[in-house]
């Protein structure tokens, strides 16, 4: 069983509506858009990897105020783990001494840069990850996270997409599928030039796993829309566990 707690979820920053980041069993990060403003100092320090699926700013934002919290705070480096194409935009974008300070140099260094390959399993702290591509408009991976005899499927940022479905439907003992929605069905054109889907969009990937029973958790709703109009949308998807996550809130799958 992991436990998985909600720092932000939603697609836009608004008060008490934060940008996207899961916290899983103390130790490990999926993506950084909310760190710092959601977590104490003595939680901070317990982060021992981070997830990136990919460079948009409301899943990075967290990581400079993070090696500024933390420095001086660690004994070993925090790794922040994803595909080449992620790890080379945070080395030349962010972390260059322009944007950022590179922490990954200033003694004693508070974060690593590792590249993993998609497709195949790779050990991250105590967990088993798989980064999986999938269809937004800048270089994206979904992740697959094992932990003995549990996994998580997170979709990251997609609109209609492919392999991580076929990779989901080979996952034994798929615990939860943390997917996307962003706009409402009357914004399906801006949904597809921006990466993202609809209610619409979600139900035709949801067709793709039928077999899976594993609860639906809808993360990334755009929180300058009418959510309650969002959320019922969503909610004529029939015959599934449909869990709208939620900022702070805690998890076990």
């Amino acid at each position: 069983m992991m436990k998985l707690k909600v720092l932000g979820c939603y697609g836009t920053e608004l008060a008490d509506y934060h940008a996207t980041s899961f916290l899983i069993d103390n130790s490990l990060l999926v993506d950084a858009g909310t760190i710092t403003s959601a977590l104490a100092i003595n939680d901070l320090i317990k982060i021992k990897n981070i997830l990136i699926s990919h460079l948009h700013f409301d899943h990075i934002k967290g990581i400079p105020f993070l090696t500024d919290v933390v420095f001086g705070r660690i004994k070993e480096p925090i790794n922040i783990v994803g595909i080449k194409e992620v790890i080379d935009g945070l080395r030349n974008h962010l972390l260059n001494n322009i944007i950022w300070p590179d922490f990954t140099v200033i003694p004693p260094a508070v974060i690593k840069l590792r590249v993993v390959e998609e497709g195949r399993f790779e050990q991250v702290g105590d967990f088993e990850v798989k980064a999986i591509r999938v269809n937004h408009t800048v270089p994206t991976t979904g992740f697959i996270i094992k932990q003995k005899d549990a996994a998580i499927l997170y979709s990251s940022d997609t609109k209609e997409t492919e392999d991580i479905w076929i990779e989901a439907k080979k996952t034994p003992n798929l615990k939860a599928v943390i997917i996307e929605t962003s706009f409402p069905n009357d914004s399906q054109k801006l949904a597809d030039i921006s990466g993202h889907l609809t209610p619409e969009g979600l139900k035709k990937e949801l067709s793709k796993i039928d077999s899976l029973d594993a609860p639906i958790c809808i993360y990334h709703l755009k929180s300058q829309y009418d959510l309650k109009l969002l959320k019922k949308e969503i909610n004529t998807i029939k015959n599934r566990k449909i869990i709208f996550l939620e900022d702070g809130k805690e998890y076990k799958f």
